[in-house]
């Protein structure tokens, strides 16, 4: 983002409003409020509010390490979420992927922060602009828009490779099909089958 900072919406784990003479449940994203037989009304709620707060990021352009709120990033545009609950941020004009724990402090595992294409182990490993990211129990997935490439990060390894390169698609239907300069979307399969971009 161009604020330099992640934000974090909060969103409610279920939509019970306390009160014991309703059952509660949520139906097509709402919250459904049922009278429980023989309770006293209740007035109707609304749906909450969902609390937001500056997750990670000082607001102020560069790059730092430390505590979340103190941390530096430069524009960051995409962050996943993999099943250890671990944020992946892709650091945009710092040349890096980073990594926040949800109790912990930010790190760089891919990227020196000058821009480049050479694979290898994660911090000794360079890329250019990256603007989209995935992630999954063993893998990052990463498009590098500098290079045309779609990276991928091994968390036991630490290797990043290359996965798709634009250079060597085939063409689609008779028609060439390279990679947009600008990856601003990547999803990956939970079973790592299937990348979508």
């Amino acid at each position: 983002s161009y604020n330099h900072s992640i934000r974090r919406l909060q969103l409610p784990i279920s939509c019970d409003d306390g009160d014991p003479c309703t059952a509660d449940r949520c139906s097509s994203g709402k919250c459904v409020h049922e009278q429980v037989p023989g309770c006293a009304a209740v007035a109707q709620c609304s749906l909450p509010r969902y609390p937001t707060e500056r997750y990670a990021g000082s607001g102020t352009a560069g790059y730092l390490g430390g505590a979340p709120k103190t941390a530096r990033f430069y524009s960051p545009a995409s962050v996943a979420v993999d099943p250890q609950d671990v944020l992946w941020v892709t650091d945009t004009n710092n040349y890096r992927i980073r990594r926040i724990p949800l109790s912990g402090n930010p790190s760089t595992v891919v990227g020196t922060g000058s821009k480049g294409d050479v694979n290898g182990v994660g911090g000794a490993a360079k890329i250019g602009v990256s603007r989209s990211i995935a992630a999954t129990t063993d893998h990052v997935y990463f498009g590098d828009d500098s290079a045309r490439k779609i990276k991928v990060y091994d968390k036991t390894s630490r290797i990043v490779s290359t996965v798709v390169d634009d250079d060597a698609l085939p063409p689609v239907g008779g028609v060439a099909d390279k990679l947009s300069i600008w990856l601003w979307g990547l999803a990956v399969t939970p079973q790592e089958t299937a990348l979508f971009i």
